[in-house]
């Protein structure tokens, strides 16, 4: 039969999942297979938040495997897009089950306790009390250390009017992937509101065309 990519969208903002339903329906009829996932502590999720930690991890691997379960099709062609705090867990995700073809990052935060005082207010106050737990300090995972052992290619959405500490971080990840001699391609953009989920149809718009590219052959990494 055909072979069908998916594309696994990780919500980590704190609206609902379910405002994804909008974007995902303008997929109707298009030959992709699209799931969307709201990490532990986010909209209707069950939590606690954990900020890209290991149950944020654990979310996404379940998710992989749920999509590859699913896709009947030999070739398995599995794509993932994560924004924010999810990005760190995708990429820790992606690393431990090897099967993602692109990993799509959005503006992502990779070291949660170094951005805690540059943070929104809302987000600053969950940071400090999730941090301020020992054990939870302890276990923070940052996937700068897991990046040598990636085999993914990352595209990087760097929007130029994002907050300082998302371009330090964004900075800091392509350090790493030089470093690592890893694959990466990066695409800016230039808007106010930057978050790609939420803005009407988007993902048609701006992440069908780069997965589009990609089996196609016509993105060249770095």
């Amino acid at each position: 039969g055909k072979s069908y990519p998916s594309l696994l969208l990780i919500q980590s903002s704190d609206a609902k999942n379910q405002k994804n339903t909008k974007e995902l329906l303008s997929l109707t009829g298009y030959p992709i297979i699209t799931m969307s996932i709201a990490l532990p502590g986010i909209g209707n999720s069950t939590g606690p938040q954990d900020f890209g930690g290991k149950k944020s991890v654990e979310s996404i691997k379940e998710a992989i495997f749920y999509l590859s379960k699913i896709n009947s099709n030999k070739n398995k062609l599995i794509f993932l897009f994560a924004s924010g705090f999810g990005a760190n867990a995708a990429i820790i995700a992606t690393k431990e089950v090897q099967n993602i073809e692109l990993l799509i990052l959005e503006d992502g935060i990779f070291q949660p306790q170094k951005v805690i005082s540059r943070s929104p207010q809302n987000t600053r106050i969950r940071l400090k009390k999730y941090f301020s737990d020992k054990d939870n300090k302890k276990e923070s995972i940052s996937s700068f250390e897991e990046i040598d052992k990636l085999q993914t290619p990352i595209f990087i959405i760097k929007n130029i009017k994002g907050k300082d500490y998302e371009l330090e971080q964004n900075r800091t990840l392509i350090k790493f992937l030089k470093l690592k001699n890893k694959k990466y391609k990066i695409l800016e953009i230039n808007e106010k509101n930057k978050s790609l989920i939420f803005q009407d149809l988007i993902i048609k718009k701006r992440i069908i065309p780069i997965i589009e590219k990609y089996i196609k052959n016509e993105i060249k990494f770095e």
